[in-house]
């Protein structure tokens, strides 16, 4: 009993230290999504679209920090087989990504992005469909990315790779695509406590 009492001491004064070194900051952050669909699934060139949303980080040491985003992230890709034909998807995402620091200002991203379609909608020339049955509602991507750090804000480049076939079960083709995008960010911090 003495040795558990010690050690949940240990935990509270290691923990509030944490805290204590603690940074947190919140901000907006926005940029460019150049996407496309990998997987088995042939045919797809890269299309522009854009992510916004916001962020906070926590960095907990000076080398370390946990970074969330609650994004709305524009995805898709253009057909190279059919002239004029384009998928359009538009996810609500929650990236979780750790920043490892190499100097004070710039980091790697590693993460998860968890993501939930909001709408898919195809092109076809001049027609307009809603596909959003044949595309899955969930999303999982891996992240990898390096930032640029200052007090005001940041700047990254980041590679998101999909791990799940985002084809839904009422996709008539066999072929499993999965969701390719290289983005372009700029955020605003918004509030910062240390």
């Amino acid at each position: 009993m003495h040795r558990i009492f010690l050690f949940l001491l240990a935990l509270i004064i290691c923990s509030c230290s944490l805290q204590a070194q603690s940074q947190h900051t919140f901000g907006f952050k926005g940029g460019l999504n150049v996407s496309t669909l990998g997987g088995t699934a042939t045919g797809s060139s890269a299309r522009l679209g854009y992510n916004f949303g916001f962020y906070a980080e926590n960095r907990m040491f000076q080398e370390l920090g946990i970074q969330t985003e609650l994004l709305v992230s524009f995805q898709g890709a253009r057909s190279t087989d059919i002239n004029n034909l384009k998928l359009n998807y538009t996810y609500l995402t929650l990236p979780v990504i750790l920043n490892v620091y190499f100097s004070e200002d710039v980091a790697l991203e590693a993460g998860l992005q968890p993501a939930y379609l909001l709408r898919a909608v195809q092109y076809d020339g001049g027609d307009k469909f809603d596909i959003r049955d044949n595309v899955n509602n969930f999303d999982l991507s891996g992240i990898l990315g390096i930032s640029y750090n200052k007090s005001y804000g940041k700047a990254g480049v980041r590679f998101v790779l999909g791990i799940t076939n985002t084809n839904g079960t009422a996709f008539t083709f066999k072929s499993n695509s999965k969701n390719k995008v290289l983005q372009l960010y700029l955020a605003k911090t918004l509030i910062t406590n240390e």
